[in-house]
């Protein structure tokens, strides 16, 4: 009963334009948690590991993604939502030491720091990690 409303609320989500995930990825994982769910119906004696590696098999993935899959599917089946893809967001964020902002305030640190407190080789180390 539990996957019956599971697959009713999940085909409700992608129908529904402001709901439905944007990013192709989620989508993705939206439909093989669909899949899944589907598999264990037709089939109730297949066990969720099975259905699963056949969901993943399906879309050209393997044993890690059908773990994945079992995973999104215990998410939505518990909370009825499934957790966004964080795949490209960590390659588009700035790195510290690139914002100008940084720059300014590590030169201004080291210059009203002083010899007492740093090395000189310290602060060439320094000057050449924030300058790359």
């Amino acid at each position: 009963m539990g996957y019956k409303l599971g697959v009713e609320d999940i085909r409700r989500v992608l129908k529904h334009k402001k709901r439905m995930p944007k990013s192709g990825q989620d989508i993705e994982r939206y439909f093989q948690v669909l899949q899944c769910m589907n598999w264990q119906l037709k089939y109730p004696d297949l066990p969720r590991k099975r259905a699963a590696l056949n969901t993943a098999t399906r879309w050209g993935r393997g044993k890690h993604a059908a773990e994945n899959i079992i995973h999104l599917e215990k998410s939505w089946i518990k909370t009825r939502s499934i957790a966004l893809s964080q795949r490209g967001k960590h390659a588009k964020s700035q790195r510290m030491l690139n914002d100008e902002g940084t720059l300014i305030a590590v030169r201004e640190y080291l210059d009203g720091a002083g010899e007492s407190k740093f090395d000189i080789e310290l602060i060439s180390c320094l000057l050449v990690i924030v300058k790359n």
